[in-house]
């Protein structure tokens, strides 16, 4: 008994990171280089932890109602040589929602005849939302994210998430419920730099940034199915902040209130 006592102390303080900001500097939730941990296999092991989702340093985990790992997803990255002179690079990268009731996976296999991974021969990816019983809810062939930056943001609750889309070279950032049903999206003008969802999932925004522009921030009102380019006169690479009532923050200072018209 006391060993069991141990092991839920262990799991209760480990935290989840922040499902609800991503950022290029830590936006790569479990990302570690190692060997392959995708479809491990489930522990038979029982501890008295509480049924839900969980994100740990390397893996995704779901305990059933009785407490039973029941599922186990590996996060992790690697680049391994297949042949001579061809290489796959593989990232595996998931988050849970705060309350455990939901959570997302994301796989990316790229194959070049080289280790740098900005033009490949082959492209596969792949995005997978999990539900309240550890079951697969929708998926997503479309959901992409530029170097470190995660392809997804979820809210505290789980039951809306904003997800990096990219066909080509264009970009664009759709706003999704818990059963798949787009709700709002928007165009990016650049590739995507930061991606973050207000923590019950009102609002969320993203910047877009090309190389000698200025970055270009997009508010996405989900509530109303609305998204606009956000007007903002000065150039800053502040970590940004958007709130549940539209407000939007770069550093301390209020950039944006969504409550106020344009012009005033």
């Amino acid at each position: 008994m006391f060993r069991y006592r141990i092991v839920a102390v262990l799991l209760i303080v480990q935290p989840a990171s922040r499902a609800w900001a991503v950022d290029p500097s830590g936006a790569a939730v479990g990302l570690s280089s190692g060997t392959r941990q995708e479809s491990v296999a489930p522990s038979t092991n029982t501890v008295s932890a509480a049924a839900g989702w969980v994100t740990l340093s390397t893996s995704l985990v779901f305990y059933d109602e009785s407490g039973t790992l029941a599922q186990e997803i590996g996060l992790s990255a690697w680049t391994e040589e297949v042949k001579e002179g061809t290489f796959r690079r593989q990232s595996l990268r998931g988050e849970a929602s705060r309350d455990g009731k939901f959570a997302w996976s994301w796989e990316k296999t790229q194959i070049s005849t080289s280790r740098r991974t900005d033009r490949p021969t082959e492209l596969s990816r792949l995005l997978r939302f999990w539900g309240t019983d550890g079951q697969e809810l929708w998926r997503s062939e479309k959901a992409d994210g530029p170097g470190d930056l995660n392809p997804a943001a979820i809210s505290i609750h789980g039951e809306r998430i904003v997800v990096l889309e990219r066909q080509g070279n264009a970009w664009s950032a759709v706003a999704y419920d818990f059963i798949g049903s787009r709700l709002v999206e928007a165009a990016g003008p650049a590739p995507p730099e930061l991606l973050q969802i207000s923590p019950r999932g009102h609002f969320a925004v993203v910047r877009w940034h090309a190389v000698d522009r200025p970055p270009v921030y997009t508010l996405l009102d989900i509530d109303s199915r609305v998204s606009r380019t956000v007007p903002i006169s000065r150039a800053s690479l502040a970590a940004p902040q958007v709130t549940d009532d539209g407000k939007l923050f770069l550093g301390d200072a209020l950039v944006f209130d969504s409550a106020v018209p344009l012009g005033r």
